[in-house]
């Protein structure tokens, strides 16, 4: 009965060490893999945001270009600049940028602005506050 139980104890640790010792070998390189899946698909994804909002300022900056040189912004602002009464051109303007908020729903607020940083106009869809009608930077 003794020689069996020295074997026993023999076996076991020669057993259950190796067992330990592969299974925190398999737990580690697990959780390296785990980690290393995990950094990719965050880098990945964090491309696709840069890409996507790189697209979007490209086309926000596209589409203030289209906006600014229509002949009826560009006829409001000259007036504005002569400090020329526009307000027959007021209603017309809101109307051009309430159409262009339709066609461009993201756009869930459009203002002229003077050089100076004041709002001449602004176009908003929803209930939106103002917190300020100068938009400079040195406010």
């Amino acid at each position: 009965m003794q020689l069996q139980s020295k074997i026993l104890l023999l076996l076991i640790p020669l057993i259950v060490v190796p067992l330990l010792v592969l299974g925190w070998m398999a737990y580690s390189l697990l959780m390296e893999d785990a980690r290393s899946r995990a950094q990719y698909q965050m880098t990945t994804l964090l491309e696709q945001i840069e890409s996507q909002t790189e697209s979007q300022l490209r086309t926000a900056r596209a589409n203030a270009s289209l906006f600014a040189n229509t002949s009826l912004i560009k006829q409001y602002i000259k007036k504005q600049a002569a400090s020329k009464s526009s307000s027959d051109l007021d209603q017309a303007v809101m109307d051009l940028l309430f159409n262009y908020q339709l066609a461009y729903p993201e756009y869930y607020e459009i203002r002229i602005v003077s050089r100076d940083g004041k709002e001449q106009l602004r176009s908003v869809l929803g209930n939106t506050h103002n917190h300020s009608t100068n938009e400079s930077s040195n406010v």
